[in-house]
């Protein structure tokens, strides 16, 4: 048997229309794994010029205009994945900061301060409130920074016991609520806070001046963990100061 030279190529085999059809019509996946390629080979053909019947319609056109929408359509849904990764994960930077700031307070007083200035900053807010219902039943001092409310206020706010969180967008805050602030703020959260059984119900506000920065479509994970952080602060404070 004589061997072929190293450096000598088979013939390339030429495939024939029919393989190609065969092939695309047994991997109809092909057009989902290279929408752009296709595109591409679709309109760097010339159309031959063919005679229209009466009632006959050339759609080559019509299917060319197709497939550049649904290319379109995926680039602009792969752009708005990755935007929104970028700032879920922007946001939960934020939120580790602020956990790391309230971990620093020395004071339940010192938290209401912490809470009320440095979580303003580090989550871009206009206002913020920590409030607590009064109770009518018992006396006791108020730390600095903590809003009093009348008894019944943050169960009607959160209907009751079925939600946790409430998201607002282009709505007023309430005075009762962020007092002063009040005014600035044009969509808010509204997170419940579960500090003990001997604890009046109580809540933590966060109001923007951006009518959008919240709003009822956003995911409430990352709020509801801060909020469930804090109130492991005030009871570990409160234990601390008896």
């Amino acid at each position: 048997m004589v061997k072929a030279p190293d450096n000598q190529r088979p013939e390339p085999v030429e495939i024939t229309e029919e393989q190609v059809v065969a092939y695309l019509a047994e991997h109809p996946e092909f057009y989902d794994r290279h929408p752009e390629s296709l595109l591409r080979a679709i309109e760097t053909v010339t159309p031959t010029p063919r005679h229209q019947s009466a009632g006959v319609v050339d759609l080559s056109q019509f299917i060319v205009e197709k497939l550049r929408s649904e290319v379109d359509r995926l680039k602009a849904g792969q752009k708005g994945i990755l935007a929104t990764g970028r700032s879920n994960l922007a946001i939960q930077q934020r939120v580790h900061n602020c956990i790391l700031a309230m971990l620093a307070a020395t004071s339940l007083e010192n938290l209401m301060q912490i809470v009320g200035t440095d979580l303003m900053v580090l989550l871009d807010l206009d206002a913020i409130s920590l409030a607590v219902e009064r109770d009518t039943e018992r006396v006791y001092s108020t730390p600095k920074g903590l809003r009093l409310l009348e008894p019944g206020v943050i169960t009607r706010i959160f209907q009751g016991g079925t939600r946790d969180c409430i998201l607002a967008a282009d709505r007023p805050g309430s005075v009762e609520i962020f007092d002063s602030a009040a005014d600035l703020v044009r969509s808010y959260a509204l997170v419940r806070l579960n500090i003990g059984l001997e604890t009046p119900p109580a809540l933590l506000a966060l109001g923007s001046r951006n009518p959008t920065k919240f709003n009822p479509g956003q995911a409430t994970e990352l709020l509801v963990f801060l909020a469930r952080s804090l109130e492991l602060m005030i009871v570990s404070l409160l234990k601390r100061e008896l």
